[in-house]
């Protein structure tokens, strides 16, 4: 927490209503499917609709705020912002550093579009990619990470989102010892 925000970390019904109240009346925030991620936050402000760098800025200040949500509701999904493509994405996102390692030994093949915003992949559409933690795989993993949609496909193309403590908690006891003794850990 960065000292100036309430704590947004509490496990009862309290977390929706402090976000509100930490995030301000130039948005709306909401939780579609209650107890489960994502957090919706929608700009009711005109400039926060159509003027990126009034947007990055609002971003830039809330940055304590998001990074509390992002750890009680595991997710954030930003509807309205004005992003029109890989540049205002960029200075939307400017407020966190980008993972230092960069993107590596991914399953599916992306480039870069501009700096650090790269592709979502290359993968053909006839295949379907499951629901993955980002570079899991590595000792030392991004701590965020961010998706825009530029031009949505015309069929699916829809981003799972799920919180995998939650898969965890759901696994029988057994195996959930037997992953935490061989270190397993994502």
């Amino acid at each position: 927490m960065d000292g100036n925000t309430p704590d947004l970390a509490v496990k009862d019904g309290n977390r929706l209503e402090v976000a509100r109240k930490v995030f301000g009346d130039r948005v709306t925030v909401s939780q579609p499917f209650p107890g489960k991620p994502p957090l919706w936050v929608e700009p009711t402000d005109a400039k926060l609709r159509t003027d990126i760098a009034q947007a990055a800025a609002w971003m830039k200040e809330h940055r304590g705020a998001i990074e509390d949500t992002l750890l009680s509701f595991g997710g954030i999904l930003w509807r309205g912002f004005p992003a029109k493509g890989p540049d205002d994405f960029e200075l939307l996102m400017s407020g966190w550093k980008p993972f230092s390692k960069g993107y590596t030994a991914g399953t599916s093949e992306r480039k870069p579009v501009k700096g650090n915003v790269l592709e979502s992949t290359r993968t053909p559409p006839e295949y379907r990619i499951l629901l993955h933690q980002e570079m899991a795989y590595l000792e030392t993993t991004p701590r965020l990470i961010g998706f825009y949609c530029h031009e949505p496909s015309p069929v699916g193309g829809h981003t799972i989102i799920g919180e995998m403590r939650g898969v965890f908690e759901t696994l029988p006891a057994h195996l959930q010892n037997n992953l935490l003794a061989k270190g397993v850990r994502y």
